[in-house]
């Protein structure tokens, strides 16, 4: 946030000393961007607030723990199946990470694994996982003129998501 702030500032000065950007235009453009971020802010700020309750109530350690326990060294391949799972439920990977971030840690940590790999699978599975994720699904079908015509679309991008999915647990399962 404070490296595209200060960018942000650097540019608008450059622009108006150039006079690309009038000072008056400036109003505008601030208007016109919040309306079109403060949705996704507002979003992000209770999903923050979400995962901060999971953590600091020890809900996610009781989550983690209760998975490691069913799962046990399976959950290596489990994990991905978690980041894939938290897009299609948040809808994005930065959401999935926020939400599944500390629960791939603390599972890594209860099964003496690496949580960076781990924390690297959690992110690479939900970038995976926007393919079906209902939002990106929803914009696709609207782009491709098939509105209405979302099971047709996840008939196409659930298999290959899954097998990319199951791809990747497995390779977690046997590197970690």
């Amino acid at each position: 946030f404070t490296i595209i702030l200060l960018t942000t500032a650097i540019c608008v000065i450059c622009y108006l000393r150039t006079g690309r950007l009038k000072s008056r235009d400036i109003k505008t453009i601030g208007k016109v961007t919040y309306k079109k971020i403060i949705s996704t802010e507002v979003t992000l700020v209770f999903l923050l607030c979400t995962a901060s309750i999971m953590m600091d109530g020890g809900m996610t350690e009781i989550l983690s723990t209760t998975i490691v326990r069913w799962t046990g060294s399976g959950y290596s391949f489990m994990a991905a199946l978690i980041g894939t799972l938290g897009t299609f439920i948040t809808g994005t990977n930065t959401n999935s990470n926020i939400l599944f971030g500390s629960l791939q840690e603390t599972a890594a940590l209860s099964l003496s694994l690496s949580p960076a790999l781990m924390c690297a699978v959690q992110s690479i599975a939900a970038s995976v996982g926007g393919t079906i994720g209902p939002t990106n699904t929803a914009l696709v079908a609207a782009v491709a003129g098939k509105s209405g015509k979302e099971t047709e679309i996840y008939s196409y991008t659930i298999p290959v998501t899954l097998a990319v999915t199951l791809l990747l647990g497995a390779v977690n399962a046997v590197f970690i």
